[in-house]
């Protein structure tokens, strides 16, 4: 909490900016823990925590998923996705696809190797711009939410919609 707290704090411009963006990463926080309270904290399947997140944006109907089989993720797993879902939502919500009536995310996974490998892609939004610095949403992901799970995490600032490459070892996801 103190981390989300100060990087938050680092990276918004005014107290009214500081308390919204602080205040919808907790409500994320919270609606993944409440999952887990659900599944009495012995995890939770990936489709489900996408499920969550995007529920609370009201952007569940604009997203599609393809995927052969859920994966089954530990307390601390689910934990870190929900926050960089959360992150991916809120950008996209803001700033990219799902800031227009006719954005589109598509969301693949699969299993190869032992390790998860999700791709997040936007399309149909506003043109897209590498940034000039890093946010928050961009630093939790490739720094946190990569070290947190011991995987990769690759954001790419294609003109035509944000893509987010995750390669996330099982051993680190599942229970």
């Amino acid at each position: 909490m103190q981390s989300i707290a100060a990087q938050t704090l680092r990276s918004t411009a005014s107290p009214e900016f500081f308390r919204e963006a602080f205040e919808t990463r907790l409500i994320a926080l919270s609606q993944t823990h409440d999952l887990l309270t659900r599944e009495s904290w012995e995890g939770a399947s990936l489709r489900e925590v996408f499920d969550v997140e995007l529920r609370a944006m009201a952007s569940e109907d604009r997203v599609s998923f393809d995927y052969q089989t859920d994966v089954r993720l530990t307390p601390k797993a689910a934990v870190a996705l929900g926050m960089g879902i959360h992150e991916l939502t809120t950008n996209a919500v803001k700033y990219g696809s799902l800031s227009v009536p006719e954005g589109r995310v598509r969301v693949v996974w699969g299993l190869e190797h032992d390790v998860l490998r999700l791709t997040w892609s936007e399309s149909g939004g506003p043109e897209v711009h590498s940034p000039a610095r890093r946010g928050f949403g961009a630093r939790l992901l490739e720094r946190g939410l990569a070290a947190e799970l011991s995987g990769g995490i690759e954001l790419t600032y294609d003109t035509l919609g944000l893509v987010c490459h995750m390669a996330l070892p099982l051993r680190a996801l599942e229970p």
